[in-house]
């Protein structure tokens, strides 16, 4: 199984347009049948002789408009430029405030949130270490800063971020524009499809207990650690294996399906 550690989460749908509608046809003017004659005995007048006019009628039914059903689109990665601020906040707000309050709203995960922001801050503000972790060679300041964060925070923080995160890649940034800030056109696309395609079976993972360990431990592998991996899937209890399955099957399932604009 590919397990994918780096990007996760959904939503947006595109949907077939389908117009329907009905009126009654009307038949047009009444066919008049004739003369009518009288045969009521008038003492003063013959027979009455004279023909009726039928008035003419005019169909005022609304002719049906019908929609051809052109089927469900691709999805599309979104509009803004990953180095367009106020566009992608303005996105953030409208697509990704539910992922983003439920982060905020777990201390861990918020004060996950912290110490990346201290990484971007200048001058850049390293967490305190306990047992100080040793920089890798070429690592500069705030890659090191980063991953510091990273080993600090616990599973369930991670898995938080990760899916506030994935959703303003999915939703908010045009994929032709990520790689500038390290992100890949591909890994963007896969964040889109992960949005579109996978939400449902992201948020039962996080909503289990051991299926959200499972996906934290998965956080702090690198994405070519198989040992690590397959440790964090083995070590899974009840059903957290089964429901990660179901999300990591379906992200990578969709990973190429979004489209530009």
């Amino acid at each position: 199984m590919t397990i994918r550690t780096t990007l996760a989460a959904l939503f947006a749908a595109a949907l077939a347009i389908t117009g329907c509608g009905s009126s009654t046809s009307s038949s047009g003017n009444t066919a008049d049948t004739g003369p009518t004659t009288d045969t009521v005995s008038d003492t003063g007048v013959a027979s009455d002789t004279a023909t009726g006019t039928d008035a003419a009628t005019t169909d005022t039914a609304t002719k049906d408009t019908v929609k051809a059903d052109i089927g469900t689109p691709a999805p599309t990665w979104g509009s803004c430029a990953i180095t367009d601020q106020a566009c992608i906040q303005g996105c953030v707000q409208g697509s990704c405030a539910d992922s983003g309050q439920a982060c905020a709203s777990n201390t861990e995960c918020a004060a996950y949130q912290t110490c990346q922001q201290n990484c971007n801050a200048t001058p850049i503000v390293l967490p305190t270490q306990a047992t100080p972790v040793a920089a890798l060679p070429g690592e500069d300041t705030p890659t090191y800063c980063f991953r510091v964060c990273g080993l600090q925070a616990t599973g369930p923080a991670l898995a938080l971020d990760q899916a506030y995160v994935t959703c303003i890649i999915g939703d908010c940034i045009d994929c032709s524009t990520s790689a500038s800030q390290g992100i890949t056109k591909a890994q963007c696309q896969s964040a889109c499809g992960e949005e579109f395609y996978c939400t449902d079976a992201f948020t039962a993972c996080l909503t289990d207990t051991d299926c959200l360990a499972a996906f934290g431990c998965l956080m702090k592998c690198s994405d070519t650690d198989t040992t690590c991996q397959n440790a964090c899937i083995t070590n899974a209890k009840n059903n957290g294996p089964t429901l990660f399955k179901t999300f990591n099957d379906c992200a990578n399932t969709n990973a190429t399906k979004c489209i530009a604009p």
